[in-house]
């Protein structure tokens, strides 16, 4: 895989080692294990980090959030562009935390997507509210601010300048400008008005448009050339196992627990196997065929895969049931009457009247 972030090393511990965090956080990109490998690898007293991200999985924040602080070194996190989401939480880490004038900071609760009955919602619902209390208080341990103000700005996208974290606590010092580019859609873009302002105002040409398509078509070309020679296995990160392990063993589905911990990457990813799992456990005791579940459940199996299943195996255990009569008594060697034998005799008796008729 081509490199999520980047780390420029001090060979002597006098120099900074640097550390650029330019991709989204987690998913595919900085990965929280290569980001604390690099932190724990620095032999320099000085950690600076560069932020331009926005923001991404709440766990590896924290990760790495925790791993800078735990450090033993002199942090200093500097904003590139934005720190936005969970971005933020890794900028919270610097003793030092720098923003050039034009540079911006989004901060929010947390949230995810996610599917089920009323019952997993809640307890989804009930697990944000935890990690929310969580990020919660690490803004306040590093920024000084109060709970109640900063319930009020986590409850929606709340964006701020570098002058507003200042007053705020989220920097600790606010420097000259950084020239800011806008690179993407902005007619998309959701900002509000005085950020959209900065981004406007940097619009580049398109002759610098075109000539930085090229390079990054030339660059992509040159990336999957690299990429196809090498092995694109990514390792889960150990603590999305584990939380996937323990959401499962929660919705009472431990048996399933190792399972989901391998094949599942994401918390979102379980939490729609858990409750499809639910479905199919359930519609197997009504088709009064409960053992039938684990096997649907281990092979991933939808929950309209599993009706089919289900179904074509009742199916097939009816051709099998013995249908004989009380008075009778089934002849040598035979267990019953089956409907395919049926429809075969009738059609054997069909064939020997035409016969007789000719």
């Amino acid at each position: 895989m081509r490199p999520c972030f980047k780390i420029t090393a001090s060979a002597t511990a006098e120099k900074p080692t640097v550390i650029s965090v330019f991709e989204d956080i987690g998913f595919w990109g900085t990965q929280a294990k290569d980001f604390i490998a690099s932190v724990n690898a620095s032999v320099s007293a000085d950690i600076h980090v560069e932020i331009n991200s926005n923001g991404g999985d709440v766990f590896a924040a924290l990760a790495m959030y925790n791993a800078l602080r735990a450090s033993g070194k002199t942090v200093t996190t500097k904003v590139m562009g934005i720190a936005a989401s969970a971005a933020s939480l890794v900028l919270m880490a610097g003793d030092k935390r720098v923003m050039p004038k034009n540079t911006h900071v989004m901060i929010h609760n947390p949230s995810m997507f996610v599917g089920g009955n009323a019952d997993a919602l809640d307890e989804v619902a009930a697990m944000l509210r935890k990690i929310g209390s969580s990020v919660q208080a690490t803004y306040a341990a590093r920024t000084g601010m109060k709970d109640e103000d900063l319930a009020t700005m986590l409850a929606t996208d709340t964006w701020m300048t570098a002058d507003e974290c200042l007053a705020n606590g989220f920097a600790t010092e606010v420097v000259e400008d950084i020239k800011a580019t806008a690179s993407f859609d902005m007619d998309r873009a959701d900002l509000p008005a005085n950020i959209r302002a900065v981004y406007m105002s940097a619009q580049k040409t398109p002759e610098q448009i075109a000539e930085e398509t090229e390079a990054a078509a030339l660059a992509a070309e040159a990336e999957a050339r690299r990429v196809a020679d090498e092995s694109i296995a990514n390792a889960q990160d150990p603590a999305i196992a584990q939380q996937v392990s323990d959401a499962t063993a929660a919705a009472g589905l431990s048996a399933y627990a190792s399972v989901f911990a391998v094949a599942c990457t994401s918390l979102t990813e379980a939490q729609a196997r858990i409750q499809s799992s639910r479905e199919i456990i359930a519609i197997c005791a009504f088709a009064k065929r409960p053992d039938d579940a684990p096997a649907l459940i281990r092979a991933n199996k939808t929950v309209t895969e599993a009706r089919s299943a289900i179904l074509t195996a009742m199916a097939d255990a009816d051709e099998h049931v013995v249908t004989t009569s009380k008075s009778s008594t089934p002849p040598a060697g035979t267990a019953g009457v089956s409907s395919k034998n049926i429809w075969q005799s009738h059609n054997e008796q069909t064939s020997r009247t035409r016969k007789d008729g000719k």
